[in-house]
């Protein structure tokens, strides 16, 4: 978890994916073992303004490769660079390619939605003119998944608990780091009250003559 602000008179980013290389290749054969961001603006976002815009689909691996691969040789069509496919998307000006950027959406978001976004898509800041936004984030894992390269210092809550060194003595210590867990897991939803909390909002939201 974290935040970044964006400051007055900060300039796009380029357009990148979270994901390193050995994400990119785990997920490839492994449905479940998935990295997602979740960004909690904490400014109201307009749509197509000084958000974030994504590349929708950009994570998918049966059509990534091609579109990123189709996207390259349009530019070195252009100035006849030539380079590795993935060194070459992080610096072939995708803003100036215009059947990508015709794919392009920044959504708007109020302050305290939520976007939610597979880790390997390609997305980036947009300018920020005139404000400060600033923006929360967490990252989620399954299957095993773990960010490395941008957290190699970090780790999740489970294995914090883990690695804290027992107060007692050896012989207690699994006992002991069990009941940190229960602990740090009291303090997160589960699965079952997410879902429970889900479809009670459904059921508010449906029309009232569906609930009466």
């Amino acid at each position: 978890m974290g935040a970044v602000v964006s400051r007055p008179g900060a300039r796009a980013q380029r357009f990148h994916a979270d994901a390193d290389d050995e994400h990119f290749r785990a997920a490839a054969v492994c449905p479940r073992t998935r990295l997602y961001n979740v960004f909690a603006p904490l400014v109201d976002i307009a749509a197509e303004s000084d958000g974030t815009q994504f590349w929708p689909g950009s994570h998918l691996e049966g059509t990534r490769v091609r579109d990123f691969r189709a996207a390259v040789e349009r530019a070195v069509a252009l100035d006849g660079r030539v380079g590795h496919l993935e060194d070459e998307i992080g610096s072939s000006h995708l803003e100036d390619d215009e059947l990508v950027m015709a794919a392009m959406e920044a959504p708007a978001c109020p302050a305290g939605g939520l976007y939610i976004f597979d880790y390997r898509t390609l997305h980036r800041g947009l300018p920020n003119a005139g404000r400060e936004r600033a923006v929360a984030y967490a990252i989620l894992s399954t299957g095993w998944a773990s960010d490395t390269t941008n957290f190699n210092e970090q780790c999740s809550v489970w294995a914090l608990a883990d690695g804290l060194p027992p107060t007692s003595d050896d012989e207690g210590a699994g006992e002991e780091r069990e009941e940190r867990r229960r602990a740090l897991g009291g303090s997160f939803l589960t699965w079952g009250e997410i879902y429970e909390r889900e479809e009670a909002a459904e059921r508010f939201l449906e029309p009232r003559e569906r609930r009466a």
